[in-house]
């Protein structure tokens, strides 16, 4: 039923026509098959990389001890989706990794007056210096986690690693 035949409803009935009586079950029958209709469409929904539920079976765990080699292996966090003690490497898997020596020597100075470790320099990135043949140069490294080599190796086939050595 609409505004407009309500109205030439009344409009008769004033002038003595005989008023036409609505049929409440036709337009009502109409409405629930449009919302049946509406709710058997299928739907279809994208998520955008990195969302919550668009998890990939590509995670890597975070290591949590000193590693086997003497190499830190910083997986750089703005590169893959963190989720607790794994990083999901996303699809197709990729990550940037920047590998710090265990026996390096490393500075927040670029004096070399305040040393640090490999796993600070990976939990909190930032431009660090690092002691070379001509004296301490500057090292970037991103925020990231600490993996291991053999957790890297699982993935050596199938997934794009971006290395930097410093």
């Amino acid at each position: 039923m609409t505004a407009q035949h309500d109205s030439n409803s009344g409009a008769n009935a004033e002038r003595g026509q005989g008023a036409v009586a609505p049929s409440a079950p036709v337009p009502a029958r109409r409405r629930i098959l449009m919302r049946g209709a509406a709710a058997a469409l299928p739907t279809i929904l994208t998520l955008r990389s990195g969302a919550a539920l668009a998890r990939s079976s590509n995670l890597i765990g975070v290591s949590d001890g000193p590693p086997a080699d003497n190499f830190y292996r910083c997986v750089d966090e703005s590169s893959v989706n963190r989720l607790g003690n794994q990083l999901d490497l996303g699809e197709p898997p990729r990550a940037n990794v920047t590998v710090i020596r265990k026996d390096g020597k490393y500075s927040k100075a670029a004096d070399g007056t305040d040393p640090v470790a490999g796993p600070e320099m990976c939990n909190t990135g930032d431009t660090f210096y690092s002691e070379g043949p001509g004296g301490w140069s500057p090292v970037t490294v991103k925020k990231g986690a600490l993996v291991s080599a053999t957790a890297m190796m699982s993935f050596a086939s199938a997934t794009t690693f971006n290395i930097t050595n410093i």
